[in-house]
């Protein structure tokens, strides 16, 4: 009861959050208020968002168990102190529409995540991913590219009511 509490909190104080937003229970957050999501996404169980640097999610993205996502860092150059000191380096990150995040993927600071992509489980995502790419491995690479057609015909489409979470909640997946 204390963690629903807590998530409902968050959700609350967050920069904005659409409908149809299913997080987690176990999710942790923090810095809510630098953190965006879109309509009809899915954020999956003992993951984390930290939002110093700003976390914007945009619409029917599903991101799995596990995963990470940092928006900011210890300044280590020049630092006042070893190995870091007290100063935050915060860089944003941008997961765009369509997104598919696989299980425990990790997620550093200014990343943009291009549209209709899909990260492969386990990879950790250290640069910029082009919109319908299929990455995978540490650090995350071009696996191969989406049918960006297809993609985008869906995703230009998604008020038809055929979004994956709107599915599944209806019990239709």
């Amino acid at each position: 009861m204390l963690r629903k509490l807590k998530l409902f909190i968050q959700k609350n104080k967050m920069k904005s959050i659409g409908k149809n937003v299913i997080l987690d229970k176990s999710l942790v957050i923090s810095n809510s208020n630098n953190i965006s999501i879109g309509d009809n996404c899915y954020i999956g169980p003992f993951g984390a968002l930290y939002g110093l640097g700003g976390i914007t999610i945009e619409n029917s993205v599903i991101i799995g168990p596990r995963v990470i996502v940092y928006s900011s860092n210890h300044n280590y150059k020049m630092a006042k102190s070893i190995p870091y000191d007290k100063e935050a380096i915060k860089k944003p990150v941008y997961i765009e529409t369509g997104v598919w995040i696989g299980d425990s993927v990790k997620i550093v600071p200014g990343v943009r995540i291009g549209r209709g992509s899909i990260i492969g489980l386990g990879s950790v995502v250290t640069k910029d991913v082009e919109p319908f790419s299929i990455v995978g491995g540490n650090p995350a690479k071009l696996i191969k590219k989406r049918e960006e057609k297809d993609i985008e015909n869906f995703i230009n489409n998604l008020h038809d009511g055929k979004e994956y979470l709107k599915l599944k909640l209806e019990g239709k997946l």
